[in-house]
């Protein structure tokens, strides 16, 4: 079966999908873990360190700097700074994604499931190396058993299509819900 993706996704979309594949090795292992915006975290994440750095600042200012208290601003610096380099790759990673385009064709077989954009590559997995399948808010994804965060996913619109595929060939692949 073959199901042809014209719509090019949102950016809500791929948000959701950079942050599935940030996760990747805790889905693995706990399929229906709950799901987390990774962007929400690293922004609350952010929100955290830098009250703590005014905290901090503010205890130096009030008692004087010892070594304990310079140790731990440069340690907030550092987790901080952390925080915002992840934060922008991610960001990047979603405006990368946006500028792809393109139409992609998602193709269900006997063999396995595989997505393909036009001028990109090919990604296929084998049924036996499906790890399972989950619908989330915007995409239905398809996890690689493999710790290789291969992750193929497209628009939650298609969920049913694709169930009904794998019913109709008695693929027995797990599937979790949000």
């Amino acid at each position: 079966m073959t199901i042809e993706i014209n719509t090019k996704g949102t950016e809500s979309f791929y948000r959701e999908v950079v942050s599935v594949i940030a996760q990747y090795q805790n889905l693995l292992k706990e399929p229906s873990k709950k799901y987390k915006d990774i962007f929400k975290t690293y922004r609350n994440m952010g929100l955290c360190l830098a009250a703590l750095f005014v905290l901090m600042l503010i205890i130096g200012i009030t008692s004087g700097f010892s070594a304990l208290t310079i140790v731990a601003l440069v340690v907030l610096i550092i987790a901080g700074v952390m925080v915002v380099v992840l934060d922008h790759a991610m960001r990047k990673q979603v405006k990368n994604y946006l500028a792809e385009g393109g139409d992609s064709v998602l193709t269900l077989d006997e063999n396995g499931v595989e997505i393909g954009k036009e001028n990109s590559q090919t990604v296929r997995l084998a049924w036996d190396n499906v790890a399972f399948v989950r619908k989330f808010e915007e995409a239905i994804c398809f996890f690689s058993k493999e710790a290789t965060r291969i992750v193929i996913a497209v628009p939650a619109e298609h969920e049913q299509e694709i169930y009904d595929y794998l019913d109709d060939n008695s693929i027995d692949v797990p599937r979790f819900q949000l």
